[in-house]
């Protein structure tokens, strides 16, 4: 765990993560700036399709950088990931119309899309199964840590503003530099990332091993397992404060906790992930089945929680499930045998911001039209999830793809020669 180049993998995921936390709470005082005179609700509006258009942006392009890291190899992918996601970061930061802010966010989400997958592309190539899980996990918890992080940076800047006793436009160019320090620290990633192993032996050495067809019924299944956890989640950030101020009378402060006790639990749940050795092949979908689980029993009680007591604890089911799931749906499908790790990987990434984004707005919506009820929805979308994880064919054959398998290949082919 104490390799360099994995640590140059966790602090990439942090700083993508960090770059869309840090973007949350300021998008409606940077919407104000690109559009001038706008209502409040177009204001909303905005705000909310700047951010669904970053989502949709990593799902469409994320399966073609996984497939071009297969091609020529995840360092320079991984590179030029990092250098167009800092240069459009500045950009966004920088804009001063509305039209080039949607541009630098899209152009932002594709090229986040080419760090996700790949980084986790690059763990199955450097680690043995044993330490994969394990390294999933921490990559999953340094997303999770960037995404915390994110709006502690923009609120502590907009508090320095509005103390300093400055301007609304002062507030809102001081309100940037929190971009602007992400795009730095992304740099330094950048740097880094330049001294990542080449991969180009290895793909040199499997070029010649079967190419296969399309997907197959397993990860068609995890492509749906992904797409169903992160729904759960877009559907749980958006319903969780509506529902908060309408059926519970929680206070906006009472939300703030329950978010933060919510992602607490998840990197709590990583943490075990990291120290014990439950992720294991034959564990696999035992615990993909658990974690659906807990997140239908957590919106199961949402849907009838009455107090700050009994939603925390729903909460934490809804987090726990989701701490489970996430690096485990990453692990099984590192594991599915095939030397396309990274089309599977990107495919697994873009299904997942689908499903985020989709959830968003459906959270939305169902909570308008059945209140509460609407978590009784997301509890049977759940419960759908652990019956899907029971599919058969989920899991591999032992024989995988990864560090092992990659030296077994490459003595194969110095035996040959």
């Amino acid at each position: 765990m104490r390799s360099p180049r994995f640590a140059i993998l966790a602090a990439g995921a942090f700083v993508v993560a960090l770059g869309y936390g840090v973007v949350l709470p300021i998008v409606p005082l940077l919407v104000e700036r690109f559009a001038g005179a706008a209502g409040p609700s177009d204001i909303a509006w905005h705000a909310g399709a700047l951010t669904g258009a970053y989502m949709l942006a990593v799902f469409a392009c994320a399966p073609l950088w996984g497939r071009l890291s297969d091609r020529f190899g995840r360092r320079r992918i991984l590179c030029a990931g990092f250098l167009g996601y800092v240069l459009m970061l500045v950009a966004f930061a920088l804009s001063r119309s509305l039209w080039l802010a949607y541009v630098t966010r899209v152009l932002t989400g594709a090229f986040v899309a080419a760090v996700l997958p790949v980084a986790s592309a690059y763990v199955a190539e450097i680690a043995d199964e044993s330490e994969r899980a394990r390294r999933y996990a921490t990559l999953g918890a340094a997303t999770l840590l960037g995404y915390l992080a994110g709006p502690a940076l923009s609120g502590a800047a907009y508090g320095a503003a509005r103390a300093m006793g400055g301007s609304e436009a002062m507030v809102t160019n001081m309100a940037v530099w929190p971009l602007l320090a992400t795009a730095a620290l992304g740099l330094g990633v950048l740097s880094f990332a330049f001294a990542l192993a080449s991969d180009a032996r290895r793909h040199a050495g499997q070029a010649h091993a079967p190419a296969r067809g399309g997907p197959d019924k397993g990860e068609v299944v995890l492509l749906a397992l992904n797409f169903l956890a992160m729904l759960g989640l877009g559907a749980f950030e958006v319903a969780l404060p509506l529902a908060g101020r309408a059926a519970t009378g929680l206070d906006p402060g009472d939300i703030a906790l329950l978010f933060i006790g919510c992602s607490l639990m998840m990197l709590a749940v990583q943490g075990m992930l990291f120290f014990a050795p439950l992720l294991t092949r034959e564990r696999s979908r035992h615990l993909l089945g658990a974690g659906f689980v807990a997140m239908a029993a957590g919106f199961a009680l949402l849907g009838s929680a009455a107090g700050f007591g009994s939603v925390l604890f729903a909460v934490a089911l809804i987090a726990a499930g989701a701490g489970l799931l996430l690096p485990a749906v990453v692990f099984v499908a590192s594991l599915r045998g095939t030397t396309r790790v990274g089309t599977a990987l990107g495919w697994l990434v873009g299904a997942g911001s689908l499903g985020q984004a989709v959830g968003s707005a459906a959270g939305a919506w169902l909570f308008t039209g059945l209140s509460a009820d609407a978590f009784w929805v997301a509890a049977a979308l759940m419960a759908g999830g652990a019956l899907a994880s029971t599919v058969r064919p989920l899991m591999p054959a032992r024989a995988g793809y990864g560090l092992r398998a990659t030296r077994s290949v490459e003595r194969e082919s110095s035996h040959g020669a």
